[in-house]
């Protein structure tokens, strides 16, 4: 399989090695399950991404095929590790978005959009169910370092608005 045509960078593939080592996956199947699990971080459908993955794969059982395949722990591990990765990159966006939200349920012009913010602001702010323990290796540049840093600082300093809506359990500062 030529990874190329996936669009599946050389650091998504060191990124995850830990993962192909703990369950001894080869490189022709571990490429086509990144490849999987970041369709279905995207949001596709478990067949969309089963039958983009592996294209060959053409019979009547490729949707069963398809379960089994997201069934399988280290597919999940993948496809868990994409998710903290994407919430982690677009958490400024995040963080904006809720403070819109709130600065409507607060100033809106009708009690209808007032409540409705409101309660998306709630829903988006309660205390988790689970924990996500994740390694996340990013390799950038110094000018992204410094954009980082400073994103980070700035939401460490609202970190006292947001812990009001659940319980922080590790912080490190760098």
């Amino acid at each position: 399989m030529d990874v190329v045509n996936y669009q599946i960078t050389a650091n998504m593939l060191s990124d995850m090695e830990d993962i192909k080592g703990k369950y001894r996956i080869d490189d022709d199947r571990f490429a086509r399950g990144i490849r999987f699990a970041l369709l279905i971080s995207e949001g596709k459908s478990r067949l969309d991404a089963y039958i983009d993955a592996f294209p060959e794969e053409t019979d009547k059982n490729v949707n069963v095929k398809a379960s089994q395949f997201a069934r399988f722990k280290w597919v999940g591990d993948i496809v868990t590790r994409m998710v903290a990765g994407n919430y982690i990159m677009f958490a400024d966006k995040h963080y904006q978005a809720l403070e819109e939200l709130f600065t409507i349920g607060m100033n809106g012009n009708s009690e209808k959009n007032r409540v409705d913010a409101l309660k998306a602001f709630i829903e988006n702010t309660k205390k988790p169910e689970a924990k996500v323990d994740t390694f996340i290796n990013i390799n950038v540049g110094a000018d992204m370092l410094d954009k980082l840093e400073s994103q980070l600082s700035n939401m460490a300093s609202n970190s006292k608005f947001l812990s009001k809506g659940g319980e922080i359990i590790d912080v490190n500062s760098i």
